[in-house]
């Protein structure tokens, strides 16, 4: 068996090929040895959910939503504490409310991070507002690293 993340990593014979494939996100691979044969995502998962009863344990313990009842009148409490007091409370600034979650709830989706994001990690001393949680990260690979210098130096 060959593993690589490219293509064509090492010469071999077409002949010699029994499978050539892909490793997709959230599939798995399985080789048995004894048998000599990989077994499938399909399979694996399918013996896996089949050795215990999930979906009957599922129906015992999940409480539905629509099944709760509803209380006769939303009761709010009044709060003599202002909104803006609150607000600095939760560490959210006039920014974070003007650039990140109004424009959100126009238009009902999260907005992504911006590539060099400098945003703390939550392990920090200083709790984060909510609205921080809500940026998507993401990152590009590319290969080569785009930030490559072939000379040697790393930009």
């Amino acid at each position: 068996m060959i593993m690589s993340s490219e293509a064509g990593v090492l010469p071999v014979a077409e002949e010699n090929v029994a499978r050539k494939w892909r490793l997709q996100p959230g599939k798995m691979l399985l080789i048995d040895l004894e048998e000599g044969r990989i077994i499938s995502d399909d399979d694996l998962k399918a013996d896996l959910a089949s050795r215990y009863p999930y979906e009957q344990w599922l129906k015992r313990t999940q409480v539905q939503v629509g099944d709760l009842p509803l209380p006769k009148k939303i009761a709010r409490k009044k709060s003599n504490v202002a909104l803006l007091d609150l607000q600095q409370a939760f560490g959210y600034t006039q920014e974070s409310l003007k650039f990140l979650m109004t424009p959100m709830a126009h238009t009902a989706r999260r907005r992504s991070a911006p590539w060099a994001t400098t945003r703390r990690l939550g392990a920090v001393e200083q709790t984060q507002a909510a609205a921080h949680l809500l940026q998507a990260e993401l990152a590009q690979v590319t290969n080569p690293p785009i930030d490559f210098d072939p000379r040697g130096a790393w930009s």
